[in-house]
């Protein structure tokens, strides 16, 4: 997985993981009806997968290897504003390092 939505698929997909593990064995133990059961284990996997998802996030703004706490410690494109994005590919943008002649004057 090597495309450019490979880090957003990954990012989503680990707190629904985490969040269905973490409901699954909150489950267990628990005497209610089958039904029930089945409903609070979808219930209760949304709420700690958001949750996680969250936590995270938030920890990320000020620690950025967290990231990876979410399966992909590179925080996408997407997640990133516009205006830093465009700063950055100006930085890395190749710069023209010729010598200028003596006698150059541009014209205006």
């Amino acid at each position: 997985m090597n495309t450019p939505a490979a880090p957003s698929i990954v990012r989503t997909l680990v707190p629904v993981a985490v969040g269905q593990i973490v409901s699954y064995f909150t489950t267990i133990g628990l005497t209610v009806p089958e039904e029930v059961q089945a409903a609070l284990t979808v219930i209760l996997g949304f709420v700690v997968a958001t949750l996680y998802y969250l936590a995270v996030r938030f920890l990320e703004q000020r620690f950025p290897k967290l990231g990876a706490l979410l399966g992909w410690a590179a925080t996408p494109d997407g997640y990133t504003p516009a205006k830093e994005r465009e700063l950055e590919k100006l930085a890395a943008a190749e710069v023209d390092d010729t010598p200028v002649p003596d006698d150059y004057r541009p014209k205006h």
